[in-house]
């Protein structure tokens, strides 16, 4: 297994069924998905055994394919919407990075990214 991929079980009542590429985060009763362009992901979703709400989490360093919401350019970086999914940065304060964008895509898409420590524009 890639050291970069941790197991982690996910919060309890919360389904994570087709949610790979999703931006995750810690959360009280463990792990939740991002649910506000202002949390702090820990990883992205690579992969999920329903059954047992276990879940493959990318961390920093990681390049995993990542859910985009809008169009996104090749080695533009990326930020969380209030979704949990990724989209081009724009600059603004408060925005959340935490990947670059390895192609291009555009909504829905899964792009390949390099996850990275997440970092609050100021």
């Amino acid at each position: 297994m890639d050291s970069r991929i941790y197991s982690g079980l996910g919060k309890a009542g919360v389904s994570f069924a087709d949610k790979s590429g999703y931006a995750v985060k810690l959360a009280s009763g463990g792990i939740d998905l991002c649910a506000a362009a202002t949390d702090t992901p820990i990883g992205v979703i690579d992969s999920v055994i329903v059954e047992s709400n276990r879940l493959g989490i990318a961390l920093p360093g990681a390049v995993v394919p990542v859910k985009v919401s809008g169009t996104v350019a090749a080695f533009s970086r990326g930020v969380l919407d209030a979704g949990g999914k990724a989209k081009q940065e724009t600059g603004t304060e408060g925005e959340v990075v935490f990947c670059q964008f390895l192609n291009d895509g555009v909504a829905d898409e899964t792009v390949n990214a390099l996850i990275f420590n997440p970092v609050t524009l100021a």
